[in-house]
């Protein structure tokens, strides 16, 4: 065989081939990331619309729970029944704030919130790491196909099986994708705990006792859904990017000297 013809065909499989794997997999795994956003987006939400019922007052309480047992009866009635517009005026809505006169209380509030929020979005990481391992193993197994059609020519007069020379060299990969261990909430690029996403100010009051008369300032601290909500896409999004580079790497490595070896030895 000619130094061109030994370089030539696979070296047009490695550059194109390994090229597209890293295409597809960052293309997949950018799906499953906005994906698995989402759904732990919804998550918190239903987390937090229990955790503010629970700091509601008695009264809203009582009218959200009682719209709920009413709710099928309502919805039977037609669109432009009056009952409609009063259930919506009445209905428990989110205000995506909580706020707390101590500190500690709202660092123990957020704290209880990520907790519950962490430990399904660990199970969701875990599933999902797992299909990318399997599916990355699946483009390796194309790869393996694409790079026998490629050499059989240059085996053709040699007493091998193709399929097995070729497997020989290249492996699959059997990712051990440990992003469950390594996962963390991020905000701005820092990792964040209940301590640093309570927003602490100062609120005007007027107390009841003073009929309006004088106002006060006093302390006050927030829990923000929104900013849990950016916390949330940050995370994941760091760790699916992980993810990718981690892949990135066994193909332009590992991956990579695989293939010069195998086109080395035909």
């Amino acid at each position: 065989m000619s130094e061109s013809d030994h370089h030539s065909a696979p070296d047009l499989c490695r550059k194109s081939d390994l090229g597209n794997l890293k295409l597809i997999m960052n293309q997949s795994i950018e799906q499953i990331s906005q994906q698995c956003q989402l759904k732990m987006q919804e998550r918190l939400e239903q987390i937090w619309l229990v955790a503010e019922k629970e700091r509601a007052s008695l009264a809203q309480r009582m009218v959200s729970d009682h719209l709920a047992m009413v709710d099928e009866g309502i919805n039977s009635l037609p669109n432009y029944h009056p009952l409609h517009w009063f259930q919506s005026q009445l209905e428990f809505k989110l205000c995506g704030v909580l706020e707390f006169s101590n500190a500690q209380t709202a660092q123990n509030i957020a704290q209880d919130i990520l907790n519950q929020l962490q430990s399904e979005i660990l199970l969701s990481i875990d599933s999902q790491q797992q299909e990318i391992a399997k599916e990355f193993d699946r483009q390796i197994q194309s790869i393996r196909k694409s790079l026998a059609t490629t050499i059989q020519p240059q085996l053709q007069n040699q007493r091998v099986i193709i399929a097995e020379y070729v497997n020989s060299y290249i492996s699959l990969a059997k990712l051990q994708l440990r992003e469950v261990d390594k996962f963390g909430f991020f905000w701005n690029g820092q990792r964040v705990s209940s301590s640093n996403i309570v927003i602490s100010g100062t609120t005007t009051v007027s107390p009841w006792y003073l009929l309006g008369l004088q106002k006060k300032q006093q302390p006050v601290h927030r829990v923000m859904l929104q900013q849990l909500k950016s916390l949330v896409k940050e995370s994941l999004e760091r760790t699916f990017r992980d993810v990718q580079a981690q892949i990135a790497s066994y193909i332009e490595t590992d991956l990579h000297q695989q293939i010069q070896d195998l086109v080395s030895s035909v």
